[in-house]
């Protein structure tokens, strides 16, 4: 059966100071000059190293070493020999370490984040952090196991779909060396772990139907299944792995937006970036656990794991059918609105003002020319420390010249390919 050994402590780090360090992993060499706002954080190749001793790991056919996370390129070197490079930082990836593992062996992971034409994104308004910014472990595993080259996966692929009031839950195995002898074993259990059905075959993929199924419905009943699956041999347990679904049905209305289980489903969340401050992207499991809690206290019921724009969000509502009037309407209803507060926010304040000034300049009401308007400034200088005026175009009023004699200092903004160079010299000269 296989068994996973973590190996996150003691590792020798070698980073932009070019000085040795003890360090745990996750860990980012950014955690400090990526966050302290210069933009001008290490992005370059940093070392980890450790010595790993095979007598310390379980008696086993095959050894991989998995990654959860590296940002963003990596190489891995085991006793000098260099076994693997991965592009991408954001997801688990895999290295076969059994041919070239000693009794003793020096592993090295060299990690890189500099800029490159590989790895995407490139440009973004967050760090790219580099380091071993996840858990590293070592799956000792029999030559005959569920699938560690694919992908990163676990070598198990749920896909549960409802159907009126049951549902059908097909399941596919990725196997590697299932030989003569050998059986799959696959299982369903309900959230209190009571085996509901089993089905032993050779066949890499099943089928499960559940009936009067419990159905996941989002924060309200987050119900959840769990799948198992083992390659058996004569009784005994070779490998096994295994992976919790839930089992929904849910689509996107054009008019009515997202539906969860036939009912309107309004996703109110947050958008999520990993990192705390002082320890960069290098979080723990307590870190994750206490953002979520956090999330959860809001009201969350979305979350949106990354930081873009909202051109991403609307392209993505167009891809899962949303209408353009659909995806307009909350963005023009807010703009509707705050306009209208807004506006008469703005009458009310104006009203009130030009009430006051009236009482205390009783000819403003008889304004013919602009000169009347230094008896206002005037007046508002008596009453606030600071009076800010904009005035309408050049070429249109000539504020600028009126005002110029009555305030403090003055800011000329010129809008391109609207005003006329010579009305720009005069007002300089004015000002």
């Amino acid at each position: 059966m296989r068994r996973m050994t973590c190996i996150n402590h003691n590792w020798t780090f070698i980073g932009p100071d070019q000085k040795k360090q003890i360090v745990s992993v996750p860990h980012t060499w950014n955690a400090i000059d990526g966050q302290d706002g210069d933009n001008d954080y290490f992005r370059g190749t940093g070392y980890y190293a450790k010595t790993i001793n095979k007598n310390e790991l379980p008696t086993a056919d095959r050894y991989y070493l998995e990654i959860r996370g590296a940002n963003s390129s990596a190489d891995v070197y085991l006793n000098g020999k260099k076994l693997a490079h991965h592009d991408g930082g954001y997801s688990t990836w895999r290295v076969n370490i059994t041919d070239a593992l000693k009794d003793e062996s020096f592993l090295v992971i060299a990690v890189d984040n500099a800029p490159n034409d590989r790895v995407y994104p490139q440009m973004a308004d967050f760090t790219f952090y580099g380091g071993l910014y996840r858990d590293v472990n070592i799956i000792a595993v029999n030559n005959s196991h569920f699938d560690l080259d694919y992908y990163g996966t676990p070598g198990l692929k749920i896909t549960p779909t409802v159907n009126g009031s049951d549902a059908s839950v097909e399941v596919e195995a990725y196997v590697k060396n299932l030989k003569d002898g050998q059986k799959l074993v696959y299982a369903i259990y309900d959230k209190d772990e009571n085996e509901l059905q089993k089905i032993e075959t050779t066949e890499t993929k099943v089928t499960f139907e559940i009936k009067d199924v419990h159905l996941w419905n989002g924060r309200k009943d987050p119900y959840l299944y769990t799948c198992t699956a083992e390659i058996v041999e004569n009784g005994t347990v070779l490998d096994n792995v295994s992976a919790r679904f839930g089992c929904r049905s849910y689509k996107i209305d054009p008019n009515n937006g997202f539906i969860l289980n036939g009912e309107e489903y309004p996703l109110r969340g947050v958008s999520r970036h990993q990192d705390i401050n002082y320890i960069g992207n290098a979080l723990t499991f307590e870190d994750h656990y206490d953002d979520a809690c956090i999330i959860k206290e809001l009201g969350a019921n979305t979350i949106r794991l990354a930081i873009y724009s909202k051109r991403y969000l609307i392209n993505t509502m167009k891809l899962v059918g949303a209408t353009k009037w659909y995806i307009m309407r909350p963005f023009l209803g807010d703009a509707v609105v705050q306009g209208i507060w807004a506006g008469l926010g703005a009458a009310i304040l104006f009203g009130a003002s030009l009430y006051g000034l009236n009482e205390t300049v009783p000819e403003l009401t008889n304004l013919a020319t602009l000169e009347k308007v230094g008896a206002i400034v005037g007046q508002l200088r008596k009453w606030f420390d600071y009076v800010i005026i904009d005035t309408p175009p050049m070429g249109m009023f000539p504020d600028a010249e009126i005002l110029a004699d009555r305030v403090d200092a003055s800011m000329l903004v010129v809008r391109q390919d609207y005003t006329a160079a010579c009305d720009i010299n005069d007002a300089i000269d004015t000002l």
